[in-house]
């Protein structure tokens, strides 16, 4: 019986005051870790003996959806709390009750969002969550999706600053960040005495910890009123003395252990990636996964490739021509023992699909003899927004549009196979990787090109080293 079932009665209430009959706590515990949160506050009123295991567990993760427009609910039913929508400033008020200082050294995990997509995010200023996190000396993991992050205004001292504290996990999600407060175009004359560097919302942030032991960052911006001229990036990336000043704030700060970077095909976190360059807490960074342009790949890898042991980049099929000998920066990893490539594969043009499969091949040719585990993955999942055309006539609208695996020949497979004579490898993996096959008129099984690949790397699999396998990924996922 599912404890989420909303057809199953749990009888708790009959078993909890019937004083002849209790469970040993350990079974209790266990009990409540099957229910869900309507099951967890019905046992918290049962009596002490419930209560004890169940309030821990109902307040151990906190989901805040905040709405500012009166009048509109953009909140689904499932996401209320007791049938009201709970915004930031009631959170706030919350655990300024003394009623309530049991409750907040058990909340673990906080997420605070706004569900109004169709809107502007919800504006909260860096300096509305500094009361917030000194009440939470339990917490663990922070998530702000959707926000309009306001940066502190001029003189604000915050007592997280004094006082940072260590975080396991940190994801900032759909944030339009508030931009420095000077004029733009002074931004090309800072100097040592500005405070610019000072006036950025996302160091201020970042400050309020010591430690994050993994920091995720996706579709992350700053709201620039306009770039530099001629640029598709904001100011920190065009201005390095700029991100310098401002990156250099967090000295002693914020140790990253993990790091995360994904950006949308129309968006780039340049910015982000640009201050994070100059950040001391990066130098401990060990494990990056970063989806953006080649160029930010480069960057960022370039500045902490030494450090990283776990690696995943992005391939793109719009790739344009090798414009470094190692474009990947994948030979500063010294000491680099887990590489993922993800492949995309979803070019209505096999010209520059071909392209993308030399930029794969440069990875390989740069790659260090440490790796121990090398995975990649070729991404068909795009490739079903596409309608069979004129100039397509071999694609039919399912995952393969070429006529059979002879597109995967530009791969430089002898090179590859000779990996097999490296002592530290111990495997590479190759994932075919799909929308579920209910979406086409027949199953995706990829055999041929699994085949293909075993034939062109028979070293590999006589030392049984090679694994090829399918994986499927629903519509939307990352």
């Amino acid at each position: 019986m599912s404890f989420n079932d909303t057809n199953a009665k749990l009888p708790v209430k009959a078993i909890a005051t019937r004083p002849e009959i209790r469970f040993p706590r350990e079974l209790v515990d266990h009990i409540a870790n099957y229910m869900g949160k309507k099951e967890l506050a019905t046992c918290s009123l049962l009596s002490r003996y419930w209560r004890t295991s169940a309030v821990p567990l109902l307040f151990c993760k906190i989901v805040v959806h905040d709405h500012t427009l009166e009048g509109l609910d953009f909140c689904p039913s499932e996401h209320k709390c007791a049938d009201e929508t709970m915004n930031f400033d009631a959170f706030r008020r919350f655990l300024r009750n003394p009623a309530n200082k049991e409750i907040a050294p058990l909340i673990k995990g906080l997420t605070i969002r706004s569900d109004e997509p169709e809107f502007d995010p919800v504006p909260l200023e860096v300096s509305d969550f500094d009361f917030v996190l000194s009440k939470l000396c339990s917490l663990e993991s922070l998530e702000l999706v959707n926000i309009h992050l306001l940066r502190c205004r001029a003189g604000v001292s915050l007592e997280c600053w004094s006082r940072s504290k260590p975080l396991k996990k940190l994801v900032l999600l759909d944030l339009c960040m508030e931009p420095p407060s000077a004029d733009i175009v002074s931004m090309q004359k800072i100097g040592r005495d500005s405070m610019m560097a000072m006036d950025c919302c996302f160091v201020q942030l970042l400050k309020m910890f010591s430690q994050v032991d993994n920091l995720s960052i996706m579709d992350v911006i700053f709201d620039w009123e306009a770039n530099p001229e001629g640029s598709p990036y904001g100011w920190y990336w065009n201005s390095p003395r700029l991100a310098l000043f401002t990156g250099v704030t967090l000295h002693g700060r914020c140790r990253i252990q993990e790091l995360t970077l994904r950006a949308c095909s129309e968006v780039s976190q340049a910015d982000i990636i640009q201050i994070l360059r100059f950040c001391e807490g990066i130098n401990s960074l060990r494990r990056l996964e970063i989806t953006d342009s080649e160029g930010m790949q480069h960057e960022l890898i370039s500045a902490v490739g030494r450090s990283i042991t776990h690696l995943r980049i992005d391939v793109h099929d719009n790739t344009d021509e090798l414009e470094y000998e190692d474009q990947y920066c994948v030979a500063e990893c010294t000491a680099i023992t887990s590489l993922y490539i993800h492949v995309q594969i979803d070019s209505v043009i096999e010209a520059l699909q071909v392209e993308a499969f030399n930029h794969l091949n440069n990875i390989f040719h740069n790659l260090r003899t440490s790796v121990s585990c090398i995975t990649v993955e070729f991404d068909y999942s795009w490739l079903h927004l596409y309608s069979p055309s004129s100039t397509n006539p071999t694609y039919d609208g399912g995952p393969h549009r070429f006529p059979d695996e002879s597109y995967l020949q530009s791969i430089d497979w002898e090179f590859i196979d000779a990996f097999s004579s490296r002592p530290a490898l111990n495997s590479i993996l190759f994932v075919f990787c799909h929308i579920p096959a209910s979406t086409y008129p027949t199953p995706v099984s990829f055999q041929r090109e699994m085949k293909a690949v075993k034939e062109r790397l028979p070293q590999l699999t006589k030392k049984k080293l090679l694994v090829c396998t399918t994986k499927l990924r629903a519509e939307g996922e990352e």
